[in-house]
């Protein structure tokens, strides 16, 4: 046996293969606690394929230029939508180019529109219920709508390709699934957005409606595009075209929709829709639906569902029987359910964040018979916590709109303290409804002057400029007569005071000594104020009389600031406040025009009041600004005044600008009068006009 050296026979020790370790996931970086922790990223839908990506790389270009572009795009755009014909699918689950599909379709002409309306028909159950498609098939929707409106009116000149109607009988296609729609996350909305048009009673009621949902994913520049557009589209038209009845078949349409929703529904799940996020927005538009279109005895079915017993007084449990024939068939079963149940639920939902919406939409639709039940039931017994509710406020506000004399004379019979409450925390829609309501009813408004004199602590007092200040502040309390720089905030007015650093009404908050109680204006002041210049002669006098009695230099700060400035504007627009006040107003500022017109918001009002006054008091408000027209001329809000006051021609032929200026009234009176229906005959309002200035 040969011999073996021991060096080679010598080896290493038996190593193991080592492990291969499983990589760990990382953990996301930990947000915020008020972030909802995001899903794990899945694969993307694309229930119609994927996207070609040099399609997409083309997309982009056409976004870009849309950006650009202004007016040369008519041709460059047919030529996208033929690029995209037959792949409109496709784009609308995309992630990116349905973005840019929805800009598109705002943009091209109406053939277009159809064209691309055309493509989605048969597959709108799979879109609405897409995270993306439910976004496209909302913006075709609304496109739609414009484009059978233009048809309607007659502004469309394009000749339309057979079969390429914009009915939206089309969208029947959805009525086996609209039931689930309802509880979907995408496609609610869907749905939301379509039963608003389809209730819809005139194209101005749409095109209010299209004015609310904001176009919140398409760019700046085509929303001012699409403006642009739209106003092309919409010149010519008068209001007894827009005002036109919308077609029948929209009223038909949404009653199968609301037909199908209700017959499928039960009452628990309606109610769990009324608290839903997601759902409650579709429930709304149902109810509005429900409650005012079709037949007076088929109304409020969705009601009694959602709210059973609440208005005949009686109450039924509607449930569901017979499961495995009928398993949605909707079968009234009497049940005791006691009606302090229904009133708790409604008082429950009216103070939700949710369904307090619900609520708002219940008490503004429902029959006169049943509102009046409602409120005696649900409302009235526990006014002076609901109108203190954060939430629950609103829907009083709602309510108060409605209310009788009688209705209202019980809702002012709340304890001073309640009315106070609701100004020191802010929630003044209640108080404003109230002095809305008695300003349309035309009686108790020396009832509601009281109570807003009470609620801001100036009952007894007779000076009206504090209570004007207590209301504009929402400061019921001495704070503000014990601040002199709030009453007269610039002790010696600049000729250019949009260059100081501070300017408007009251100190900034951080310069005020109490920053949680500043001075300031707010918004729920300032409308309070509006509405109580809409009461009557002898009742609006308390604001009347509380501007006049402030100095020259207040008044400026009050035309200096973007809220309290619109108060002055309400005293001129309101019919219901005296010609002589007006005048006093108008006179107070001559010699301070120059400083008033020399600022970014007094220029407005300053043009309002100049165009408020007579000759005789144009005239003076032109020479007074003789002496500072040079510095006018070259302020940057001044000359927009001297536009109007055409000084040269003043000076050079006074009787020529007498006449210019009478015509100008005069094309405003006519103006307004053809806006409100009443035509008078020629020279008639230049005759009151110059009567009117012969009585001073």
């Amino acid at each position: 046996m040969p011999k073996i050296d021991k060096e080679k026979r010598q080896r290493g020790k038996k190593h193991k293969k080592p492990k291969q370790e499983e990589p760990v996931p990382e953990e996301p970086l930990a947000g915020p606690s008020w972030m909802a922790p995001q899903p794990a990223v899945q694969e993307l839908d694309q229930p119609f394929g994927a996207l070609d990506p040099d399609l997409k790389a083309y997309l982009r270009s056409v976004d870009l230029k849309l950006n650009e572009w202004r007016d040369t795009e008519t041709l460059f755009l047919d030529a996208t939508v033929g690029e995209l014909k037959g792949k409109e699918l496709v784009l609308a689950t995309d992630p990116e180019c349905s973005k840019i599909l929805e800009r598109i379709s705002h943009v091209v002409d109406h053939g277009a529109k159809r064209a691309l309306l055309r493509a989605l028909s048969g597959s709108y159950p799979t879109l609405v219920k897409h995270r993306f498609g439910s976004h496209v098939c909302q913006t075709f929707l609304k496109v739609a709508a414009e484009s059978l409106q233009d048809e309607t009116i007659g502004d469309d000149i394009s000749e339309p390709e057979p079969g390429s109607d914009l009915s939206f009988e089309r969208l029947l296609e959805l009525l086996p699934v609209c039931p689930s729609m309802l509880s979907d996350l995408f496609a609610t909305h869907v749905l939301s957005d379509l039963l608003l048009i389809l209730s819809a009673r005139s194209w101005s009621e749409l095109e209010a409606l299209r004015e609310q949902a904001s176009e919140w994913r398409t760019s700046k520049a085509t929303r001012r595009k699409h403006h642009r557009i739209q106003q092309q589209n919409n010149r010519g038209n008068t209001a007894e075209s827009t005002s036109k009845p919308i077609p029948e078949e929209f009223a038909h349409i949404s009653k199968q929709f609301a037909d199908k929703i209700i017959s499928e529904i039960g009452s628990e799940d309606l109610r769990r829709c009324a608290f839903d996020q997601v759902a409650s927005s579709s429930l709304q538009a149902l109810l509005k639906i429900d409650l005012t279109l079709g037949k007076s005895k088929t109304r409020g079915r969705l009601l009694e569902l959602l709210l059973p017993g609440l208005t005949s007084g009686q109450s039924h449990l509607l449930g569901f029987t017979d499961k495995g024939k009928h398993p949605h068939k909707r079968v009234a079963t009497l049940g005791s359910v006691p009606p302090t149940q229904v009133i708790a639920l409604f008082d429950s939902m009216a103070r939700d964040k949710v369904a307090s919406h619900v609520v708002e939409i219940v008490v503004a639709h429902v029959p006169d018979s049943i509102f009046r039940a409602i409120w005696k039931n649900c409302l009235a017994p526990s006014l002076a916590n609901l109108v203190n509710d954060p939430v629950a406020n609103f829907s009083i506000a709602t309510a108060t709109t409605r209310l009788n004399e009688s209705e209202v004379s019980d809702l002012m019979k709340l304890p001073a303290a309640s009315w106070a409450a609701t100004v020191a925390s802010g929630r003044t829609g209640p108080l404003k409804a109230l002095i809305d309501r008695t300003a349309t009813l035309g009686s108790l408004e020396a009832a509601a002057v009281q109570i807003v004199s009470k609620a801001f602590g100036a009952e007894n007092s007779t000076d009206r400029a504090m209570l004007v200040n207590r209301i504009l502040t929402l400061q019921p309390d001495e704070t503000i007569e014990a601040d002199s720089d709030v009453v007269n905030p610039d002790s010696k007015p600049s000729m250019y005071p949009n260059r100081l650093k501070s300017g408007g009404y009251g100190p900034r908050r951080s310069q005020h000594p109490n920053a949680s109680r500043s001075s300031e204006p707010t918004v729920q002041g300032a409308l309070i104020l509006q509405s109580m210049l809409r009461l009557s002669d002898p009742h609006n006098s308390v604001v009347c009389e509380g501007i006049d009695s402030m100095t020259a230099e207040a008044r400026i700060s009050l035309s200096r600031s973007p809220i309290a400035s619109r108060v002055l504007d309400a005293m001129i627009d309101s019919p219901t406040v005296s010609a002589k006040a007006k005048r006093k107003l108008i006179s107070s500022f001559i010699g301070q025009y120059h400083i008033l017109a020399d600022y970014k918001l007094g220029s407005r009002v300053a043009e309002n009041l100049y165009k408020a006054g007579d000759p005789f008091l144009r005239e003076k408000v032109a020479r007074s600004l003789f002496e500072h027209e040079q510095s006018l001329r070259q302020s940057m809000y001044g000359r927009f005044l001297l536009n109007h006051v055409n000084i040269p021609l003043l000076k050079r032929s006074p009787e020529e600008w007498k006449r210019a200026q009478a015509k100008s009234i005069q094309e405003a009176a006519s103006a307004a009068s053809s806006t409100s229906g009443k035509r008078k005959r020629n020279g008639d309002e230049i005759e009151e006009v110059f009567q009117a200035s012969k009585k001073r």
